[in-house]
């Protein structure tokens, strides 16, 4: 006689190695967020994109109840391996407060206001060598905000883009595999 939990368990950590059908199919989904966050030209991407939302808005998206079952469960699979996700800065051109660079996402919204002339701070002007340059800014930050800001580690790369990237992988590209390692490693 053996537990469900031991079943399911990886071999390494002195279980059976079998794989639940639930991680099976929350590291499947995984692929659907991966390309929504990297907005791919798909046409199944394309119509979801035009009904619910595209892009790194998804990683905040919570609500799936008034959406389909396969957006629900994109969703629900997106809030098991949403912290697997990062961002890399890449050159740092993207507007300071418009750039989901912090795990909290766009910056924009820990604040009630943007003062008008804080609008075109990048974020290389503001976060230059890790060392937040938050004195260029009018707006005076909240201690939330502050303590975000001030906690953001960047390096910036000019041949890169800004985008999402999957820390679980050497290619940084999200793979269900590497899905289901970083989903294991964080549930048991």
């Amino acid at each position: 006689m053996v537990s469900w939990k031991k079943f399911f368990r990886p071999n390494h950590l002195g279980g059976l190695g079998l794989r639940s059908a639930k991680d099976a199919n929350i590291c499947l989904l995984g692929k659907l967020v991966w390309d929504i966050l990297q907005s791919l030209n798909k046409h199944w991407l394309n119509f979801l994109s035009n009904h619910y939302v595209s892009g790194p808005k998804i990683l905040h998206t919570c609500d799936h109840s008034s959406g389909s079952s396969t957006w629900s469960s994109i969703i629900r699979a997106k809030s098991f391996l949403q912290y697997g996700y990062t961002w890399r800065a890449g050159s740092g051109s993207s507007y300071f407060w418009f750039s989901p660079s912090s795990a909290l996402g766009f910056l924009g919204k820990l604040v009630p206001y943007i003062h008008i002339r804080d609008l075109h701070p990048t974020v290389i002007n503001v976060l230059n060598n890790n060392d937040p340059h938050i004195q260029i800014l009018y707006l005076h930050l909240s201690i939330v905000a502050l303590d975000v800001v001030n906690n953001i580690y960047t390096k910036f790369n000019d041949s890169i883009e800004n985008a999402f990237i999957w820390l679980n992988n050497k290619n940084d590209v999200y793979i269900t595999k590497s899905g289901y390692v970083w989903l294991l490693s964080h549930t048991y």
